[in-house]
């Protein structure tokens, strides 16, 4: 046993001394042997070439850390994301606005905490953004993403990205200074989180579930319907919006959930947000046939009480949507 343990530190040695593995320290090198990687792909992740490349540079020529801002444009199978990369030598973060290709439809708008980790590709930037549906799934559900820099020839720096099943590339502009990263829809309003919604119609009540991810989200609505003469379950998706009015939750194509169709009747919601001189907030739904009535709004604190507001909305995730983590 003593003799193998000898022969694997060398063997670790000689990796953490190779020139070839320079942009590697020795703790990566060990998790890389932990992993399963062989000498070969080590030496592709960790060569001294591919470090350079897989950490882009600012044009401060400094010898410190390497530190970027960039802008980003790229895509996966459904998904462009366009916005601002940025790295310290140490962290990692990218604000990003993510678009549905089919549609162009704005999904959300996020800022990501990226985490530094080898794969088959390089060295790359990973996190994961969750979805509440796109084109291709109408479930919520997450997509991955790896950043992956390299440094062409002539200067300019070449992006991919590449998760579980494919690599898609990607647009970089090194940004100079942080005026000319700003964005002209920089302060959309965002929203996460679960929240109950009561508002009255003439005498109808409606109750509702709004579940909502940065900019967009769905909501199911229950009331009953004098027409039909029966309990109503629609859904809708949702869109945060701030306009010349004011914030908005805009929602749009009201679906009959039983009979998985639109709803010939029903008239989407909009919900306007009004902080009042006092400090009062004050929350009003206008819906696309121009009625207006106030509405009370109150946020699912806990987990419990979310499992059992899907419950009672019959609503079944795909996936746990990333903000029922501060949940109790």
């Amino acid at each position: 046993m003593k003799k193998l343990t000898l022969i694997f530190c060398l063997a670790v040695f000689g990796l953490w001394f190779n020139p070839l593995y320079a942009s590697c320290t020795k703790e990566e090198i060990m998790r890389l042997l932990d992993r399963g990687f062989d000498k070969t792909q080590i030496e592709k992740i960790c060569s001294a070439d591919n470090g350079e490349k897989s950490r882009p540079k600012s044009d401060s020529g400094s010898q410190g850390n390497a530190s970027a801002k960039l802008q980003v444009a790229f895509k996966d199978h459904i998904i462009d994301y366009k916005g601002v990369f940025e790295y310290d030598g140490e962290t990692a973060k990218l604000r990003v606005k993510l678009y549905d290709q089919e549609t162009s439809r704005l999904i959300k708008e996020e800022t990501r905490d990226l985490e530094l980790v080898f794969s088959e590709h390089g060295k790359g930037f990973r996190t994961r953004f969750f979805i509440p549906f796109d084109s291709t799934t109408p479930n919520p559900h997450y997509h991955e993403v790896i950043l992956i820099f390299e440094k062409n020839e002539d200067g300019s720096i070449a992006l991919q990205n590449c998760n579980q099943d494919d690599c898609y590339p990607g647009e970089v502009k090194i940004l100079k200074d942080s005026s000319s990263s700003r964005d002209s829809n920089a302060n959309q309003p965002t929203l996460s989180g679960a929240f109950r919604l009561e508002y009255t119609a003439g005498t109808y009540v409606h109750q509702a579930l709004l579940i909502m991810t940065g900019s967009s989200g769905k909501m199911r609505v229950q009331f009953f319907d004098p027409e039909t003469e029966r309990t109503e379950l629609v859904e809708m998706n949702m869109q945060f919006k701030r306009t010349l009015k004011g914030d908005i939750i805009e929602g749009s194509e009201p679906t009959d959930v039983k009979k998985g169709k639109k709803h010939p009747t029903y008239a989407a919601d909009n919900f306007e947000f009004k902080r009042y001189p006092n400090g009062e907030l004050k929350v009003f739904n206008v819906d696309d046939n121009q009625v207006a009535v106030e509405v009370d709004l109150q946020p699912i604190e806990t987990k419990q009480e979310f499992k059992e507001a899907l419950k009672k909305f019959q609503w079944k995730l795909a996936a746990i949507p990333e903000f029922e983590e501060p949940l109790r």
